[in-house]
């Protein structure tokens, strides 16, 4: 996030100006600073712009893997992580949100930093194909599934 901030030149003499600026009020000459604002953590869950890469990367998901599981082309989740996409569609916060909840639910499981490569590697309860291909195909909650049933699994 940029602050604009208007500040008035100091006193001393004038700085050579253009011919369009010298007739300018002395008044209206005035220089413009920018000040760059670090976003604050977003919170868990967030599905704002900032929400993005903390999830992908808190998780170790690529953006050609994180785009893959939300259904987005890896250009918009770019965008979106650069704030260079001026909002977030509903569709696409529905998405992140899925992909959200299944990242959590095997972090259960698991640290959350190997989720990534959990997702990435053959498991032989989907005939050693990954997670990964299995939600490409459009079947997440059969990895859901198996994520609780892990979880049932560990807890007893």
């Amino acid at each position: 996030m940029t602050q604009v901030r208007a500040t008035k030149r100091p006193a001393g003499p004038e700085p050579r100006l253009s011919r369009t600026a010298a007739a300018e009020p002395a008044v209206l000459r005035t220089r413009v600073t920018r000040k760059t604002i670090a976003p604050g953590p977003a919170k868990s869950g967030s599905t704002s712009r900032r929400g993005v890469p903390p999830a992908r990367v808190r998780y170790g998901i690529t953006q050609e893997e994180f785009a893959d599981l939300t259904g987005m082309s890896k250009s918009v989740v770019s965008q979106i992580e650069n704030n260079r996409k001026p909002a977030v569609t509903p569709g696409d916060r529905r998405r992140i949100r899925e992909v959200e909840r299944l990242c959590t639910e095997i972090a259960k499981i698991i640290r959350p930093a190997a989720v990534g490569a959990w997702l990435r590697s053959p498991n032989p309860r989907f005939h050693d194909s990954s997670p990964l291909e299995i939600i490409r195909r459009g079947e997440m909650d059969r990895v859901l599934r198996l994520a609780w049933h892990l979880q049932d699994n560990a807890g007893g």
